[in-house]
């Protein structure tokens, strides 16, 4: 059995995130300069964010990914429970990503 993983979302600034696990909508939303969401992953969970270039993402004990994106762009990443993660890029294409983003 796969034990859940965590997941640490952290914003620099107002951002809007919204994440996603299976058909279950775990938080959309706003989230505060300074503030943090953290969420117990048992099964891939997606992740929407409106403003990646303030958000920092803590990805089980091993990977961060500082920041998630270019500030002011919009991003999606999917994590699964064994630590893979992939990024969905503008074109649609989701490639692999080493939790060292970007």
């Amino acid at each position: 059995a796969v034990s859940a993983r965590t997941l640490k979302i952290t914003v620099q600034d107002k951002c809007w995130v919204g994440v996603n696990q299976g058909n279950k909508q775990l938080f959309s939303g706003f989230v505060k300069s300074g503030e943090s969401k953290v969420f117990e992953i048992k099964e891939q969970v997606r992740v929407r964010l409106g403003n990646a270039g303030v958000v920092r993402i803590e990805w089980g004990k091993d990977k961060i990914i500082d920041p998630a994106g270019k500030k002011g762009t919009p991003m999606t990443y999917y994590f699964t429970v064994s630590g893979d993660i992939q990024q969905k890029t503008r074109s649609g294409t989701i490639r692999r990503a080493d939790g060292a983003l970007p």
